[in-house]
């Protein structure tokens, strides 16, 4: 690709709407698309399937396999065909016949009209095998059918879909199926979950339908049967909603979503709206979309809790118009798979919503886009300059061509592409005029190469853009013109640290400055022996930011600020301490605009000078939970440095109390009165305690413990506990982690609704070991809703919790990933030798699973997975031991 750029330009860079506007490296949307697009109908068999991926294998019944997942598959063909190339209807049509071949008449729920997942040899790329399983019945069928009204309105065989009406219809009555009196699809016949996320598919899904039944087969009755059905189904979703909370379910008979999950929780929230549920431009999906960019602002840069990348988001990004937030997530995904051979963990439904992310802020920014064109030569054709199409082009009838765009309105522009055929314009200018008589010439070409000829250029007020060609290599064979006023909109990565190689300087040791921003934790700045010294960043030009993090050599010091400034000077401190203890301080204060940031190292703990490993400065725009904190600006004492005691629950991040360098300290909270809570978040400093209780107490002299762990690793700790009357909240500071005294930024204490229990949860950060993937096992009893335990694609593993002492217990609460175990069982024991079996079922439906025994006496409890419930490995998202007698 051949990039031009006729100026270089800087613009100040601005916040708006807590993001930047600055002139950067644009995307080039049309090569994603169609880069996209080809990688997907690169995956296609000889026989129509299309896998997932060639880059990642999967053994099934030890057999090296690609995996043929339909849902993927069907995904993967819209976005393919917004590249609707002869080749891609082709492949598009051959996916279709190869699924229509593998219907299944009937399946093992004796429904018709459904299909499983296969799995290719890769050796042979002939052998398929069936998996006799899927994950849904609805959104396989649905996104069937929205992929079929794609295929047809991209310019497919519409013969093709009226012939093989009679089995679309079928796939059709297989997602109704499962529809209930409410308008809801429940997953499958086997599990009856009714999902937001499949209903808005299936919304979309009767949409095409009924678009088929009234454009294809022209079945009056049968477009009105699927427009009813739709209706009834948005009814449905619509019970899903909750007005007070001002988000939806994640699926029926859950309680309140959880932004703070990311998946299901939060990408749910956002399947309505590139599902057509909801209007985009609604104050509903307005508040959504903004809600899980406030809760999950990392998703553009691929940092999220989820190892995919999600580019479903970016389509609905695209849907809503957020043209910063999309590019963000194109220039990403290009650096990150795209360029890199498509590796894994891409694969065909990532490049399918990237390809539709990319044509929709495509269609909505390029101002050319359909507009009036004339010029010098086959006038008829040049229709097809700008049309959008990059599978036809405008060919001249010889070397000295023009063209002239009329883009409708005088309006400013700055930016234009050139897509060219095999043949092109290697000398060129491009003018610009408000009128049509006069015009100026932005940018000339002497040596051009061809393919794509991305220009930049000052902004310029225009209303026409013609282009004269002047030489060229044969006849001039151009694709595509776009034109556009290139603005990029950055949106704020919390992660990213905007020190890291900087520029940084020092009051002494000046040469050395650099080491603490090259992100290498092992070279470090030191200043003189002396107090009084400084340490500044030039982050290059004004930057928002909110968060400072100082991670201290030995040498650190107790008296220190942080001061940020735009002109270097006047300055502003934004923090200050005279406690300070060393290890690593993670500063927050409200979001300013800076340039510089510097460290004011006022007196020095030791008697060496101030040193860092590394200064990290960020704009950390992560939104924790939004319940009232009842313990904000309430009475605190504490065992030592009570004085400080009230700075941890003050609201800021960056300031803190610290006790004495002791163990066995205390921090007690006064809530005023007496409040029904049950959670309790702790922010430690980097001086945490690995041993710690929480105790309540309605009087201040009889405490009830609710939490107590002696393997804690600081961070934040987020604590839930049955409902509890208390009005003192004591955190008990038995072992310190460090040679400092505990310290917290800030404690918080919530009465969370969405989080009850009526028992406390006895497996929790307990110990853990597993058949196989052991060293992973403790994810599924840390408390963390979206990390998990999985085991390798095996049956008859098994899944072991230590408890560490013998413990009553009634109640296991296993909260199954999709990949669930149908047959298995729970055994307990007290020495980890002899076991008694008090659960077993060989009709497991995964989901969350609740299983009740009669009160017995263990230390260790077991689950046996005996049978897959999929071809994949058994995976818990958590599991939860209770006594629900207590």
């Amino acid at each position: 690709m051949l990039k031009k750029v006729l100026v270089f330009f800087t613009l100040l860079l601005i916040s708006v709407l807590g993001a930047s506007a600055i002139c950067s490296a644009s995307v080039d949307y049309s090569d994603i698309i169609e880069s996209e697009s080809n990688w997907i109908a690169s995956l296609q068999e000889p026989s129509g399937a299309i896998v997932m991926t060639k880059d990642h294998t999967y053994s099934y019944h030890g057999v090296e396999s690609y995996k043929v997942e339909p849902y993927f598959a069907n995904l993967a063909v819209i976005g393919m065909l917004e590249n609707a190339s002869k080749d891609n209807l082709r492949a598009a049509k051959r996916w279709m016949e190869w699924y229509l071949d593998h219907l299944n008449d009937p399946d093992y729920n004796t429904l018709s009209g459904t299909i499983y997942v296969y799995y290719l040899d890769v050796a042979t790329e002939e052998n398929y095998t069936s998996s006799d399983y899927y994950d849904s019945t609805d959104s396989y069928a649905a996104t069937f059918l929205t992929m079929l009204e794609k295929y047809v309105l991209a310019g497919g065989d519409r013969e093709f879909v009226a012939e093989h009406k009679e089995e679309i219809i079928q796939i059709a009555n297989a997602m109704l199926a499962t529809m209930q009196p409410d308008g809801l699809t429940i997953a499958k016949p086997d599990y009856a979950i009714k999902y937001l996320m499949d209903n808005s598919e299936v919304y979309e899904g009767l949409r095409s339908a009924a678009w088929l039944a009234e454009h294809v087969w022209e079945d009056v009755a049968l477009t009105e049967h699927y427009r009813a059905l739709k209706a009834l189904n948005s009814a449905g979703i619509e019970t899903l909603w909750s007005s007070s909370t001002n988000n939806y379910k994640a699926y029926e008979g859950v309680g309140t979503a959880n932004w703070n999950i990311f998946y299901p929780d939060a990408t749910a929230q956002v399947f309505p709206i590139w599902n057509g549920v909801m209007d985009a431009d609604g104050q509903r999906a307005g508040d959504l979309y903004g809600s899980l960019n406030t809760f999950h602002p990392g998703w553009p840069y691929l940092n999220t809790a989820d190892e995919f990348a999600w580019s479903i988001l970016a389509y609905s990004a695209a849907v809503m118009g957020d043209k910063g937030r999309v590019d963000a997530f194109l220039n990403s995904v290009k650096a990150e798979y795209i360029d890199q051979d498509h590796q894994w963990l891409w694969y065909n439904m990532e490049a399918g919503f990237t390809a539709r992310a990319a044509r929709t802020i495509r269609d909505q920014t390029n101002v050319a886009l359909n507009k009036p064109v004339i010029g010098s030569d086959n006038l008829n054709k040049l229709v097809k300059i700008n049309d959008g199409d990059l599978n036809n082009s405008w060919k001249g009838s010889k070397k000295t061509d023009w063209i002239q765009i009329d883009l409708g309105q005088s309006q400013t522009i700055n930016r234009i592409l050139m897509k060219w055929n095999t043949t092109y314009a290697d000398q060129y200018e491009i003018q610009v005029s408000e009128d049509a008589n006069s015009f100026t010439t932005v940018y000339t070409e002497a040596a051009g190469n061809g393919q794509t000829d991305d220009i930049q250029f000052a902004d310029t007020q225009a209303r026409y853009v013609k282009i004269n060609f002047t030489h060229a290599v044969g006849k001039i064979n151009l694709r595509e013109v776009e034109v556009y006023n290139e603005v990029v909109i950055v949106p704020p990565n919390p992660n990213l640290n905007l020190a890291l190689d900087a520029v940084a300087t020092a009051s002494s040791d000046n040469e050395n400055a650099f080491k603490s921003i090259d992100g290498d934790a092992t070279t470090r700045w030191s200043s003189d022996a002396n107090d009084n010294e400084w340490f500044q960043i030039n982050l290059g030009s004004i930057k928002a930011i909110n968060k400072v993090v100082i991670d201290w050599e030995a040498a650190y010091d107790r008296d220190y600020a942080v001061q940020t400034s735009i002109d270097g000077s006047h300055y502003t401190t934004v923090y200050t301490t005279s406690a300070g203890d060393g290890g690593t301080d993670s500063i927050r204060f409200a979001t300013v605009n800076a340039v510089y940031v510097r460290i004011v190292c006022t007196t020095r703990a030791t008697g060496y000078g101030s040193s860092f490993w590394e200064v990290s400065v960020y704009n950390d725009t992560s939104n924790p939970s939004t319940l009232p904190n009842l313990a904000l600006n309430q009475p605190t004492d504490a065992s030592t440095q009570a004085a400080y005691s009230n700075l941890s629950v003050d609201g800021s991040l960056s300031t803190r109390w610290g006790s004495d360098p002791l163990d066995d300290q205390w921090y007690s909270i006064d809530l005023g009165s007496v409040e029904s809570i049950n959670k309790v978040v702790i922010d430690w400093e980097g001086a945490y305690d690995s041993a710690y209780a929480i105790q309540l107490s309605s009087d201040g002299v009889t405490y009830t413990t609710v939490y107590a762990t002696t393997t804690s690793t600081g961070g934040t700790n987020i604590i839930v506990f049955p409902l509890t009357d208390a009005r003192y909240v004591k955190i008990l500071c038995i072992t310190r982690a460090t040679p400092y005294g505990s310290s917290f930024w800030e404690v918080g204490v919530y009465q969370d609704l969405s989080n009850l229990f009526v028992s406390p949860n006895l497996a929790l950060n307990k110990t853990a070991s597993a058949s196989t993937n052991t060293e992973i096992a403790y994810r599924s009893i840390d408390g963390d809703p979206f990390s998990r335990w999985g085991a390798e694609a095996l049956d008859d593993q098994w899944y072991l919790i230590d408890l560490g002492s013998a413990q009553s217990m009634n109640r296991v609460v296993i909260d199954w990933e999709v990949a669930y175990a149908s047959s298995y069982s729970i055994q307990l024991s007290s020495d980890g030798n002899n076991y008694t079996t008090v659960y077993s079922t060989t009709t497991g439906v995964g989901g969350s699973e609740t299983i009740t025994f009669d009160t017995s006496n263990a230390r260790f409890v077991k689950v046996l997975l005996t049978t897959r419930g999929t071809p994949w490995g058994s995976s818990f998202w958590e599991i939860g031991v209770y006594n629900d007698e207590e």
